[in-house]
């Protein structure tokens, strides 16, 4: 169980970073290429 708790918060941070570049997406996605949206954000968020 206290693993299990671990992991969900760790995964619940890891869900909120996406959220927020989804978001970010949803909303700059309206102005800018999406491809070059991923190039900004991507460094930015930490990710892959």
């Amino acid at each position: 169980m206290a693993d299990e708790s671990a992991r969900a918060g760790h995964s619940g941070d890891i869900d909120a970073g996406a959220a927020l570049v989804w978001l970010a997406r949803a909303i700059a996605g309206q102005f800018m290429d999406t491809a070059l949206l991923d190039l900004a954000l991507v460094p930015l968020a930490g990710i892959g």
